[in-house]
């Protein structure tokens, strides 16, 4: 054997991404998928959209506004090829 395929979201059978799983430190699952699904709702990411599909799959109502601060991350841009992390 000399190749595994792994498929821990159900991208490869199923097409897409899909929340399976998802805990918090010290509790509080539904809270914290609830946050984190209102600011994953705004973005178009497949993964993001899996977020907020499983925290609406479990009948969370998720918060209307959240406020998106840019991190400086978003605005640099590598100036060559060389790999980042050793």
């Amino acid at each position: 054997m000399n190749t595994v395929v792994l498929d821990k979201t159900g991208t490869l059978t199923q097409g897409r991404p899909e929340l399976t799983d998802f805990e918090a430190i010290n509790g509080h699952e539904n809270e914290v998928l609830r946050l984190v699904a209102a600011v994953e709702a705004q973005s178009e990411h497949p993964i993001a959209e899996a977020i907020v599909q499983g925290a609406k799959a479990r009948g969370l109502e998720l918060p209307r506004s959240v406020a998106l601060v840019p991190s400086l991350a978003t605005a640099l841009k590598p100036r060559s090829t060389a790999t980042w992390c050793k």
